[in-house]
């Protein structure tokens, strides 16, 4: 899934959105388990709206996305969930689900004009 979500971070980018998310390059590969929790958390910490994108098969996964929302959460981040509602959080206050990258990308430019 890292080449998939490194693809879409391009795209974002060229939306001209920043992307905080470390994991996604080759030099994180190889943490210990405590240093890519740090990244996540301060890149998390780090934010102004969290995205996190709901998987479409149930093959394995860590379920390092399912804590990382939840932090987001108590943070108080405008959260975005892409796909399907996998558990009730994605329901909270703050969060909104959407059917697709193009509905986020629609969504963030939204969330920029407002805040303009």
């Amino acid at each position: 899934r890292r080449e998939e979500m490194q693809r879409f971070r391009s795209r974002l980018q060229g939306e001209g959105f920043d992307v905080l998310s470390r994991w996604l390059d080759e030099r994180a590969v190889g943490f210990t388990d405590r240093e890519a929790a740090d990244l996540d958390l301060d890149d998390i910490s780090d934010c102004d709206v969290f995205v996190t994108f709901t998987e479409a098969t149930r093959e394995y996964f860590s379920g390092g996305r399912h804590v990382e929302l939840g932090f987001a959460i108590g943070l108080g981040l405008k959260t975005y969930v892409v796909g399907h509602t996998e558990n009730v959080f994605h329901s909270a206050p703050g969060v909104e689900r959407l059917p697709h990258r193009d509905a986020l990308i629609e969504a963030l430019h939204a969330r920029v004009a407002a805040l303009a």
